[in-house]
């Protein structure tokens, strides 16, 4: 497995398989309730997921979309702040990185007015779109892909 990021921990690890260390909930969640949108992504997508780059096709978008959705980030056509901060609480346990990731989230909201411009596969492609373009963004990246990394992993089982 590649670098992961943020909530893209959760839907990537999704599709490439569980994690001991992450919540089977998630994986679960998004394996079960985005299975369409997963038998869409095409081998080029995937790499462009694995080389930590959003998918700009449609299914792509769609992929992303659905996996925000079923962890309850996205809830009726925009971002669902609360759900999302826990989210994110749950993933990330340093203090200074989940204070980071929720500035930069705030930050999102803010700017794009929580993404009510946008809907269907747009919304969570966008959102995602706007995480990742903050400069901060690569802190957030470097925690993750360290505290998730699959090393890491098999030395705590």
């Amino acid at each position: 497995m590649k670098t992961i990021f943020f909530i893209f921990a959760v839907i990537f690890l999704s599709f490439h398989g569980s994690n001991a260390r992450l919540s089977k909930y998630y994986t679960e969640k998004i394996q079960s309730g985005c299975a369409d949108e997963i038998k869409k992504i095409t081998p080029e997508e995937k790499k462009i997921i694995e080389n930590d780059e959003l998918p700009v096709t449609e299914d792509g978008k769609c992929y992303i979309t659905c996996g925000l959705r079923q962890i309850g980030c996205l809830k009726d056509d925009k971002v669902n702040i609360e759900v999302t901060f826990a989210t994110f609480e749950g993933l990330i346990k340093d203090k200074t990185i989940q204070h980071l990731m929720i500035s930069m989230i705030s930050d999102c909201i803010k700017k794009e007015n929580n993404f009510v411009a946008y809907s269907g596969c747009e919304l969570g492609f966008k959102f995602m779109e706007c995480l990742i373009k903050n400069t901060e963004f690569a802190k957030v990246k470097d925690y993750l892909e360290e505290e998730y990394s699959p090393k890491k992993n098999a030395t705590q089982e």
